[in-house]
């Protein structure tokens, strides 16, 4: 599927703005946790989103995610170790590894998903100059920003 960045973005914010509608609004929250837990809770609203509110040919994007079916570098600035959603300590890894069902998880929930929704475009990522890269995986995008932040020393002789 063809995404702008503008639609990947926009549609970014709208599928975690209702997640975030979900979370605060659902009435059987604690007895899902409680069976499930917070990742797959997640994992399936982003699919409902995907079939009932975008259709059929949404269901099966990448990792239900509009930014991750728009290119492998993410057009939203994460605030975890790697700036994507898969970063240690980002606001994703945050929300799915909350442990349980209390009221102050599910507040919290709540906000990570607003701040999700709402976080920063990154700048200079988009498809043109995507095209010269080489396409990774997310395992190997994530190893590459990571290993870019190290500062490796010099060795004097």
């Amino acid at each position: 599927m063809e995404l702008t960045k503008k639609q990947a973005i926009e549609e970014h914010r709208k599928m975690w703005n209702w997640i975030a509608d979900a979370i605060k609004n659902k009435d059987d929250l604690p007895a899902v946790v409680s069976r499930y837990n917070w990742d797959s809770l997640i994992a399936n609203l982003k699919y409902r989103y995907l079939l009932n509110y975008k259709g059929q040919k949404y269901k099966d994007i990448y990792a239900h995610c509009f930014c991750c079916e728009y290119a492998s570098y993410c057009p939203v600035m994460w605030s975890g170790s790697t700036g994507y959603c898969c970063g240690e300590y980002g606001e994703y890894i945050e929300l799915i590894s909350l442990n349980g069902y209390s009221d102050e998880n599910k507040e919290k929930a709540y906000k990570l998903a607003l701040k999700i929704a709402n976080l920063p475009e990154r700048e200079g990522v988009n498809m043109n100059n995507m095209k010269s890269q080489v396409d990774y995986t997310s395992k190997e995008m994530i190893i590459k920003a990571a290993l870019r932040s190290v500062k490796i020393p010099t060795i004097q002789q």
